[in-house]
């Protein structure tokens, strides 16, 4: 069995290599699906330095989605898209609601298989929304923000989430785009959204968390217990939106 090292360059030969390809041919499914073999190799890989402290961010995130949420589904149609990822079905297992459609560009099992730029759904279908880092990938947001305001009913809500782009960089194959605090605040509200509600994870997670957990051993443990100190000792602070490495927005289509 190759070592943890070894197994770590390997991918990240494997993620330039995609790069250079999409550069090349501009083949954006066939990048994502490169991408989501690496990530599904990545979550089997329970011995890399890092895997406790995804686990611990990405349920994180999920709990923040779901405080936002409380109630607000039950009795509903819901949609997720771009929800193939196995962090987001244990997310929408977790929401009460009358019905949830899970889709993405890859299809699986209890997943259909839908571009969001494209929805095949009808207008006013669902009540609520579900994008979770989504809107940075995609070529052409625009038809996004379309298609969510077409599907939705009037009135209906939108559960939104991206990176801070102060703490996770553009790199202009699998991140595309990115927003500030501020500016994706006003891209919702330029797209005909109304923010009810916006939340922010730990600070500098992404980075601080990923870099230092990788030396592993006992520095591992301390570097994540600490996070999860901060998470507590932050999380009902509201300005913690404008500090986080995501950005987490509940939003109402307007008139």
């Amino acid at each position: 069995m190759s070592s943890i090292a070894d197994r770590e360059w390997t991918r990240q030969k494997e993620y330039q290599r995609i790069a250079d390809t999409f550069k090349k041919t501009g083949d954006y499914k066939q990048m994502y699906e490169d991408y989501a073999s690496i990530s599904k190799d990545l979550w089997e890989d329970t011995d890399r330095k890092d895997y406790q402290a995804d686990l611990w961010y990405f349920f994180n995130c999920n709990e923040i989605c779901l405080e936002m949420l409380g109630n607000l589904c039950e009795g509903k149609r819901v949609l997720s898209i771009g929800g193939g990822f196995w962090v987001e079905k244990r997310f929408l297992d977790s929401i009460s609601a009358k019905e949830i459609i899970r889709t993405d560009l890859i299809p699986d099992e209890g997943v259909l298989e839908e571009d969001a730029q494209h929805l095949s759904f009808l207008e006013s279908s669902f009540d609520v929304v579900i994008c979770r880092e989504l809107i940075e990938h995609v070529p052409d947001e625009q038809k996004v923000y379309e298609e969510i305001k077409r599907v939705l009913v009037p009135g209906g809500l939108l559960l939104i989430t991206t990176p801070n782009a102060y703490s996770i960089a553009i790199d202009g194959t699998f991140h595309v785009r990115g927003y500030t605090p501020t500016t994706f605040l006003a891209e919702l509200k330029e797209k005909g959204f109304n923010v009810l509600k916006k939340r922010g994870n730990v600070p500098y997670c992404f980075h601080g968390l990923k870099l230092y957990v990788g030396i592993g051993g006992e520095t591992a443990r301390i570097v994540l217990n600490d996070f999860k100190k901060i998470d507590e000792l932050t999380k009902d602070d509201e300005n913690r939106y404008y500090l986080g490495t995501q950005l987490f927005v509940l939003a109402q289509k307007g008139e």
